[in-house]
């Protein structure tokens, strides 16, 4: 006979795991035999009522198949209106007796086994619904040993080492010695030594915390007592003299939490110090301590079986007397009076408790310690030490009642640590380790699983560094051995790729991940006290660091992995892994222990309507082609795979795939004009003439917003406005706004101050503003018939402007008239009311300001009108308008003075820290760009809102956009103001995939393509190919690869404005990519450039775009801008003398070759825009 109940199926019982009270649960059994059974009974046993209940199963089902019979019994039952424990397990009544089916003999649910007698019972953990909240769900943790993370010396030398003389502690000047105990006969510590890292040490390393992904601290005992450890309280109302004061504290949980980091500290409350207030044995404090007299106050908190010298104490240890937890005056004082220990540290800001020894407190005590927390803060947390299943833990002959939903939010997960070490270090396979988690994710409830505080090190253990390297067993080793311990190379080797997978494991499994400190730094250690070293500050393993890094940054970027639902599996010995499954996308992961051997795995596609956007390899920023059927994946010794795949139908609409194009990227600054800058009058149009004739299917330009420092169009003062310097005068005279003879005098005043080829800003910037204020002037008028334009067709496009551009154009022109009004110094020196933007301030300015912010506003108008109509002439040329979008905004800019919270800014409003980019191919150095960085917490609370109507305003001009800086939105580098150098600065996560999710939402595609260059991990990768974005390659940087071909969706440069000219670039690199028939020596730069334009061409990338300079030829003298420099940039010009005929028909003749040309335009008639 054949007998089977999984409880990890549906199918067997529903729902799974853990049920809230008065649920019902559907429990089925399959039997299959040679004859039907005569009966089959469900037992459970109700623990907490002491009940048993017999439920006749019902034959829901029969078939038989030739001499067999397959019969499926099912029963509901209702769980009790009490939280608890059941048990159940099956009768199975035969013909010629009766017998038992129930849990396997591991008791880790799943499949059960037959039993001639009463079997082990199945468990059902019924508990009252209980939220836990969500940050601690989503969070990072990580605990801090506080005498061993970091000295701040200047406190540790002013008031440290007081405290050190004060309890005759020993002091380890040298911070990397190894941490050892001065014991007598008996084994008690006689002298402690301290290392004196403190709390302002903390403070220090509040920014490596956020920089490695952490959201909650988890901090040792910091209150005051004689040992290094703390756990022997001597005052709970103080912080130890040596780690800092409240004071101190309060500055570091406000400073934490302004980095969105919670802190949550460890509440020893079944024991005090001997050395107490409230024992007082050596009498070292003021007052009557229990043990010096009955009559004291908290005489009644101890138990004493022969007083004073014979009472109970933790394990044994005199040093630590127990308290009797449940004695009124000890409750009061701790949680239930006015100014117990709870509250006076939870008014400063903690947000929760970690319970030292939960097993030793009451279920009762920790009840009402749990409501006395979450009545001061419905968000605050407690979590409790425990080392088995929490679920059915036992202590002291009683059921615990930790996740009934009445005591505990989370407990610590020593049982997973252990399931993870004894899979890795072959003490068991990837079937029992997948058994043992589905017995833990039975029997907690989905809250409690998530909730988990999932630790790989801790205090009490052995570093796992030291374990994973499989160092000799401690009781081989004398003390003096396993001080001097350190793994051989081959070990550490070993255990650094174990650590790798344990801590993937940890980042990415449901439950809260708490680092220990130090384990991402590559501390080893056996137990007490060597697994309590220093934190190697400078000699940090860079490889586990860097990881850590990565997997962090894994967690927080895909919510899947901390709210998605979850699957275990497992294939063959060697391979475990997990699915997270969400409503949008799922994650699985792939871990191979094998420490030689390769694995072959097969992933089934995923679930529901099988049609997947998309999949990729997390950690190698890759795609993976076959996700329609099943994938296979090999698994490197000791290796991992994430795979991510995305749903179609999740999401907003697409971008349209990039057509087969070819382009030109020209400044619209750089059109040939008598100006002294290009602008968007008659050579805009001559310049789409000229793509047209050439085959050339996209115009990219740079950024059109105002001018910034150095001219620099990345540094602007207005995200949302146009730069005026563009304005065509010429055609503000065939509107009636100029009279021709004015245009005449003020060109004839402007030619003498011009250089060949060369922009003029300041002196365009003169001219332009005073023939813009005439026309102004005339637009207030009514205009001039003399010039025979009319204005009326302007001024209903103008309130229209005014009506739509609202949103940024109000704040725009005020600023700017400002700037004016201040003699042009930046916002944050204004008056005070006025830089805040006080309302009374404002009206005032306004009314004051109106002309001049009118005429700001008649330039954004005119800027406006003028580029719609060029764009529509674009458009009938069959040209696509490519434009720029940068990554940031000028510290003084509009941006940053009307929408202050959304930077990170100083109280003054200066930037708080500045943007720049670490060394790369760009520059050696790096580059110190100098904006501000974005407060990206407070934009996406606000759903990314600025950032979404700022795109969709750049659409408005544009077929597509060039995200500058894609790298950015994924992690940003972000420096110290006065940085001397841009390699002093840290990387920080970006918005990443959030901030897409919500414009795609939001736009009608993402007609977007990313600027990947620079530093690219495969985090960016993932971002880019998640969201299908086409990205950049450049010759300069990756010609074996451009030249290869492959990739489709791409977008190919000879050179950006950042890089040199490509002849230029030739010179320097010895001409890299010409064929070997060539004659370098009788090449000229036309002919060199020709030849790598023309091979880009025939490449497969959808489009080719070539700066105006290398399809000329030229030199560097033709360089736009050279990063990391102030002066002399943006100011190269086109020369029409040089865009000859055959320069036109050699063009058009290669996009026709290489597939490149666009079919008809789109409507080749239609007004002349030009006017």
């Amino acid at each position: 006979m054949k007998v089977c109940h999984d409880s990890h199926s549906s199918f067997y019982r529903s729902p799974f795991g853990a049920v809230p009270c008065q649920s019902t649960v559907r429990l089925r059994l399959t039997v299959e035999g040679p004859e039907p059974l005569k009966e089959c009974r469900l037992r459970l046993w109700e623990e907490r009522a002491g009940k048993e209940v017999l439920l006749p199963m019902q034959a829901t089902a029969v078939e038989r198949t030739g001499n067999t019979v397959r019969q499926v019994f099912e029963a509901g039952y209702r769980a009790p209106a009490e939280p608890g424990l059941v048990w159940y397990h099956f009768h199975l009544h035969l013909a010629d007796g009766l017998l038992y089916y129930g849990n396997n003999r591991d008791g880790l649910g799943g499949e059960g086994a037959l039993y001639p007698h009463e079997p082990p019972g199945y468990q059902i953990t019924v508990f009252r619904p209980h939220q836990v909240p969500t940050w601690l769900k989503r969070g990072v943790m990580y605990q801090i040993f506080v005498d061993r993370f970091y000295r701040d010396e200047e406190y540790f030398l002013e008031a440290g080492r007081k405290r050190l003389a004060q309890q005759q502690g020993l002091w380890q000047a040298d911070w990397y010695d190894t941490p050892f105990y001065i014991k007598d006969a008996a084994g008690r510590v006689t002298r402690w030594n301290f290392f004196g890292g403190n709390l302002p040490g903390i403070k220090a390393k509040l920014d490596y915390l956020q920089e490695l992904g952490v959201t909650i601290l988890y901090l040792n005992p910091i209150f005051t007592s004689s040992s290094n450890h703390k756990y022997d309280t001597g005052d709970y109302l103080s912080i130890d003299p040596l780690y800092g004061d409240e004071a101190i504290f309060e500055e570091l949980v406000r400073e934490a939490a302004q980095r969105g980091i919670k802190i949550i500290l460890d509440g020893v409350f079944s024991h005090t110090g001997a050395d107490s207030i409230y024992f007082n044995k050596y009498g070292r404090y003021p007052g009557v301590g229990a043990f010096q007299s009955p009559e004291s106050p908290y005489y009644r908190w101890y138990l004493f079986r022969q007083y004073p010298q014979v009472y109970e104490c933790w394990w044994g240890i005199d040093a630590l007397p127990n308290v009797n937890e449940m004695e009124p005056s000890y409750r009061e004082f701790i949680y239930a009076g006015e100014n117990s220990v709870v509250r006076h540290w939870m008014k400063k800001g903690v947000k929760g408790w970690r319970l030292d020894v939960a097993d030793e407190l009451p279920d009762a005590f920790i009840k009402e310690l749990g409501q006395a927390v979450r009545s001061l803060d419905p968000e605050a947390v407690l979590i409790g030490e425990v080392w088995e299943d929490a679920s059915h833990k036992i202590s002291y002959g009683k059921r615990r009642e930790y996740l009934w939903g009445e005591e505990l939010d989370a407990v610590t997960n020593y049982p997973l640590r252990a399931i993870w070490l004894d899979f890795l270090l072959g003490r068991a396979d990837a079937a029992r380790c997948h058994r043992r988690v589905m017995s833990l994710y039975e029997n907690y409830s989905r809250e409690h699983f998530y909730a988990a505080m999932n630790l790989i090190g801790s205090h009490d253990r052995a570093r796992v560094l030291t374990l994973l390297g499989e160092a000799p067993a401690e009781g081989e080793l004398t003390e003096a051995e396993r001080e001097q311990y350190r793994l051989p190379p081959a070990q550490r080797r070993l255990a650094v790729s174990r650590l790798k997978l344990l801590s993937l494991m940890q980042l990415t499994f449901p439950g809260v991940p708490c680092i220990y400190y130090g384990d991402e730094a590559g501390l080893e250690g056996y137990s007490d006290p060597y697994n309590r070293g220093t934190y190697p500050w400078g000699r940090e393993d860079r490889e586990l660091l860097d990881w850590y890094k990565r997997v962090v940054k894994l967690r927080h970027e895909y919510e899947v992995l901390t709210e998605g639902e979850f699957q275990s599996f497992y294939q063959g010995e060697d391979v475990y892994g997990f699915k997270r499954r969400g409503p949008k996308e799922e994650i699985i992961v792939l871990v191979n222990r094998h420490v030689s051997q390769r694995r072959r795995v097969m992933l089934a596609p995923p679930g529901g309507d099988g049609e997947t956007g998309g999949a990729l390899e997390l950690l190698e920023g890759t795609v993976i082609d076959a996700v329609q059927g099943p994938v296979e994946l090999d698994l490197p010794p000791l290796g991992a795979k994430v795979i991510y795949y995305r749903k179609k139908k999740a999401y907003g609409k697409r971008g349209p795939a990039l057509p087969r194009r070819a382009g030109v990227l020209l400044p619209v600054t750089a059109l040939p004009s008598a100006w002294g800058i290009g602008d968007l009058g008659e050579n805009a149009y001559r310049f789409i003439d000229f793509l047209q004739a050439a085959g050339q299917g996209i115009w990219q330009v740079l950024p059109l917003n105002p001018l910034g420092e150095g001219n620099s169009p990345y540094y602007s003062p207005g995200a949302f406005a146009g730069n005026p310097l563009l304005i065509s005068p010429e055609q503000l005279v065939a509107w009636g706004l100029l009279l021709p003879e004015e245009v005449r005098q003020a060109l004839a005043g402007i030619a003498g101050g011009l250089k060949a080829g060369r922009v003029n800003y300041a002196l365009a910037r003169t001219v332009k503003d005073k023939l813009f204020r005439q026309a102004f002037a005339r637009w207030r008028e009514g205009g001039t018939r003399g010039a025979g334009g009319s204005l009326a067709p302007l001024g209903s496009h103008y309130e229209k402007f005014l009506q739509t551009q609202a949103y940024w154009l109000e704040d725009y022109c005020l600023y700017t008239a400002l700037k004016g009004e201040f003699g042009g110094a930046p916002w944050y020196e204004w008056e005070e009311d006025l830089a805040r933007r006080r309302p009374e301030s404002l009206a005032r300015y306004r009314r004051e300001l109106r002309e001049e912010i009118a005429y700001q506003a008649f330039l954004q108008f005119l800027f406006r009108y003028q580029w719609d109509r060029l764009k529509s002439y674009a458009r009938q040329k069959g040209i696509l308008l490519f434009g720029d979008l940068p990554m940031y905004v000028a510290p003084d800019s509009c941006d940053t003075w009307a929408h202050r919270e959304l930077f990170a800014l100083d109280a003054q409003g200066k930037p708080a820290q500045v943007a720049g980019v670490p060394p790369d191919y760009f520059s050696a150095t790096g580059q110190l760009w100098g904006n501000p960085l974005y407060n990206w917490e407070r934009l996406g609370q606000e759903g990314f809102a600025w950032w979404v109507r700022r795109v969709r305003h750049a659409l408005q001009f544009f077929d597509y956009l060039r995200l500058d800086h894609f790298r950015g939105f994924e992690a940003y580098w972000e420096l110290p103001v006065g940085a001397g150098s841009a390699a002093a600065g840290r990387w920080r996560k970006g918005p990443g995939k959030r901030f897409f999710e919500v414009l795609e939402e939001a736009l009608d595609g993402l007609p977007l393509v990313a600027e990947d260059l620079g530093f690219i991990t495969p985090e960016v990768a993932n971002l880019k190919h998640i969201f299908q974005l086409p990205g950049m390659k450049v010759y300069q940087f990756s010609q074996a690869e451009m030249l290869a071909g492959g990739e489709r969706q791409v977008v190919y440069y000879t050179g950006t404005h950042d890089n040199d000219t490509l002849w230029s670039w030739g010179v320097e690199n010895n001409f890299p990519g010409i064929g070997e028939t060539c004659q370098v020596e009788a090449m000229t730069p036309q002919e060199y450039c020709a030849s790598i334009i023309g091979q880009l061409y025939l490449t497969p990338a959808a489009w080719v775009i070539v700066p105006m300079q290398d399809i000329l030829g030229l030199g560097r003298e033709g360089r736009m801008n050279v990063p990391g420099t102030l002066t002399g940039n943006w100011e190269w010009q086109l020369d029409w003398g040089l865009v000859t005929g055959a320069v036109t028909q050699w063009l058009g003749q290669l996009a026709a070759a290489s597939g490149r040309l666009e079919g008809p335009a789109m409507g080749t008639s239609g007004p002349d825009l030009r006017r």
